[in-house]
């Protein structure tokens, strides 16, 4: 890759001419550095980056969308629908610095040519929101105006890396930003306008295709879960009793049980469990993790349920909330779980979870 001329970029910073001049002038050289960076790296962008920029032939640079995002390439989808602001979307991305280095990706692919690839990682489209406040706001107007099956490449200059929802470019630039300008290549999968209906459906499919009439259980084969029937019932949660569990029994508060336990995303890949065997088979094992039946303090209701002096998730504890021995599944929505930010690399936002919870013993 040919280096960019600091001389070059000198140049174009005192000519000033695509400058964005605010009130308090502290972006002033940003504006500049990153209109300089446009001009004079283009050439270099297909070989660094895999980027070919669409440009205006008159200004040679390229257009701006939504607040001051730069629109570098584009490939229109062919789905009917496009997104809007407030939607939910299903997305894949690599994001990179203006230097090449990828700071975030959600496809295998991009792991394994990084060397970061692990096999219990979520790889594949992610769920985002793209309502204002929800996520970064040069994302949100770079998916803003998609078709599904389209894909964008666009530069976020730094001040829109911010989660404020304003309403102009002038300003975000008025306010401080410590983030970094970010080349984001996207793909549109899928607009999503109702999140809890799409949950929802994710989880009674999964139901149907793998536990309906194929799990066993003491009274024969799973049936589909009657979600008014849990004991704390609320939308968004299935239980289903894989032994003689059911008959919720209020312990004394002051009861400890013992339990083991299994959390797995849908697609069967554990991200936590208390069975060392369980942690080896899904490529989850630590040598600094101790595999042994944990004990939960009991209390006046599902919310007080603590494991270690810790809170747990809802899903968790109303799971175990219908249980008074034996096994029972629960699954949830990610209301009731890691919510729209998920848990580290395994657990994405916006994902429903499967808890399979042994109460071992009680105390």
């Amino acid at each position: 890759m040919k280096k960019i001329s600091i001389c070059a970029i000198m140049a174009m910073l005192l000519m000033g001419g695509c400058a964005k001049t605010t009130e308090s002038g502290e972006y002033d050289n940003e504006t500049r550095y990153l209109a300089a960076w446009l001009k004079i790296e283009h050439p270099e962008l297909e070989e660094s980056h895999g980027i070919t920029i669409s440009r205006n032939p008159e200004t040679g640079m390229p257009e701006k969308i939504g607040r001051g995002v730069y629109l570098l390439s584009e490939t229109e989808g062919t789905g009917e629908k496009t997104a809007e602001k407030g939607n939910y979307v299903r997305v894949s991305y690599t994001a990179m610095s203006l230097d090449g280095s990828i700071s975030s990706y959600t496809e295998k692919e991009t792991a394994e040519k990084l060397g970061t690839d692990e096999e219990a990682n979520f790889y594949g489209p992610h769920v985002i929101s793209i309502a204002g406040g929800s996520n970064y706001a040069g994302v949100i107007d770079a998916v803003a105006g998609m078709k599904e099956g389209g894909e964008r490449t666009v530069l976020v200059p730094k001040w829109l890396m911010s989660t404020q929802d304003y309403g102009s470019e002038d300003e975000y630039l008025s306010k401080s930003s410590s983030a970094s300008n970010t080349i984001y290549q996207l793909r549109l999968v899928e607009i999503i306008e109702d999140i809890s209906k799409y949950q929802i459906d994710v989880i009674e499919t999964y139901l149907k295709d793998n536990v309906v009439g194929k799990l066993a259980t003491d009274k024969g084969p799973a049936v589909m879960p009657d979600t008014t029937a849990a004991i704390g019932a609320c939308e968004g949660f299935y239980f289903i009793p894989v032994s003689d569990t059911t008959g919720h029994r209020t312990f004394p508060s002051d009861t400890t049980v013992k339990i083991n336990y299994t959390g797995s995303r849908l697609d069967g890949q554990a991200f936590d469990t208390t069975i060392e065997k369980t942690a080896k088979d899904n490529d989850i094992w630590s040598s600094s993790k101790t595999y042994e039946e944990q004990s939960i303090s009991w209390g006046e209701s599902f919310s007080d349920l603590k494991m270690s002096s810790s809170s747990l998730i809802s899903g968790f504890s109303r799971t175990l909330w219908q249980m008074n021995k034996g096994k029972g599944i629960g699954i949830f929505w990610s209301d009731l779980g890691y919510g729209s930010s998920g848990s580290g690399s395994m657990i994405p936002g916006y994902v429903p979870l499967m808890f399979e919870i042994e109460i071992v013993d009680e105390e």
